[in-house]
């Protein structure tokens, strides 16, 4: 077996191995079995991360995810009460708007009309898609190869997506491209119009 040069190893061959950290109440653990390493709590108690001696995010004993910090007072009657991610502000601070931001590996001068920058899926628990709302490039990128951060020139288009009844994957309905024009059922094309209504 590699142990990739650690300074512990804890080896049991005949099945469930692992380590379990506990002051009689908590139980922190790190075990494996077959293919499956885990981290995390064997008691019902939240798994805290942490960096620099801060916390950075929080897992809870029912599976919910805060990162930068958990929510104080919180109404069980809004919607937003059942979320399982729950993101605080911003690296500019706690107070900040919380942000989620989804990128792709190229460089603005790299993209061009069509090019995805983002998605986002919404699914059942087998996978089938139900609808989406998609980000792509609406031009070229500025930029360049010496010069990439240096780009002030991100043409974009929105696009949201929906499943029809009885088809297997979904469709663009609506449209907002990178002058504001609105096109729902078909793609914005007067130079003058900002909404454009397509037939059913």
């Amino acid at each position: 077996t590699n142990t990739y040069n650690a300074a512990l190893v804890v080896n049991n061959e005949s099945g469930e191995l692992g380590v379990d950290v506990t002051d009689g109440t908590t139980h922190l653990g790190m075990w494996g079995t077959g293919a499956l390493g885990t981290i995390g709590t064997r008691s019902n108690h939240s798994l805290s991360f942490k960096t620099n001696d801060g916390e950075r995010m929080r897992v809870d004993s029912s599976g919910i995810v805060y990162i930068n910090g958990t929510p104080s007072n919180m109404d069980s009657g809004e919607n937003n009460y059942y979320s399982f991610l729950r993101i605080k502000g911003n690296t500019y601070g706690d107070t900040s708007d919380g942000r989620l931001t989804l990128s792709t590996g190229y460089k603005a001068y790299q993209l061009g009309t069509g090019d995805g920058i983002g998605s986002i899926w919404f699914a059942d628990d087998t996978g089938g898609d139900w609808a989406a709302i998609r980000c792509y490039a609406d031009g070229q990128g500025g930029g360049s190869v010496g010069s990439p951060n240096d780009a002030d020139d991100y043409p974009a288009r929105l696009s949201f997506w929906t499943t029809a009844d009885g088809a297997g994957s979904p469709s663009e309905r609506m449209r907002i491209d990178s002058s504001g024009r609105i096109g729902i059922n078909r793609t914005p094309a007067l130079a003058n119009a900002k909404l454009e209504v397509g037939g059913a």
